[in-house]
């Protein structure tokens, strides 16, 4: 029934658009206040909604890099060598050390001397840095590039254990990250940890 109905107010349509005399001022001008309701709803609908969309994609993405720094921190720090960790003297860096070697006695091959200090000191360094006009982290040389901005965000250190020279052997390392995306005004503001 709805399919006929349907079918013969598009065949009227179809005659009266096709003859001579057209639309109706009446037709015309109801047509035109109607859509004037219409139009600014529909489209104040699909602004908001786009820009909610929006929004909550560059959240996305500012978390996702956020992840993805921690992550590549977290992997650097596992995959390199060191004995302990200090700060730098720059702010919001932390330098990790590897200063001590283990080696066979030279005098008996039998024992392993785990406290020899190696000719030359290793480092390398977690730390804010500036790329193009943007505060990224990097690990060592090697930059953690991401779109989002890391400015005003913080590492640091809490020590757990320290060796006889006082130096922080074993540590939990926060990460303060405010992160801002270009598109969007508003700064996230994510917190990590990890040990050591």
């Amino acid at each position: 029934m709805k399919r006929s109905s349907v079918r013969q107010w598009m065949e009227r349509l179809k005659a009266k658009t096709s003859a001579e005399g057209g639309f109706t001022l009446i037709e015309l001008l109801l047509t035109l206040a109607i859509s004037a309701i219409l139009f600014p709803v529909i489209w104040g609908t699909f602004i908001t909604g786009y820009k909610i969309y929006e929004k909550v994609s560059i959240e996305a993405q500012l978390r996702e890099d956020a992840d993805y720094a921690s992550a590549m921190m977290m992997k650097s720090l596992y995959s390199k060598p060191f004995d302990y960790v200090t700060e730098c003297e720059e702010d919001n860096c932390l330098k990790f050390v590897d200063n001590v070697e283990t080696s066979q006695n030279q005098y008996n091959p039998a024992v392993l001397d785990q406290d020899k200090q190696k000719a030359d000191e290793e480092s390398f360094k977690l730390h804010l840095t500036e790329v193009n006009g943007r505060q990224v982290w990097a690990s060592g040389s090697t930059i953690i590039e991401t779109p989002s901005d890391f400015k005003d965000s913080e590492i640091s250190y809490t020590c757990s254990e320290t060796n006889r020279e006082g130096k922080c052997t074993n540590a939990i390392i926060s990460l303060n990250f405010k992160v801002k995306h270009a598109k969007h005004n508003k700064q996230l503001n994510l917190q990590s940890q990890f040990g050591f």
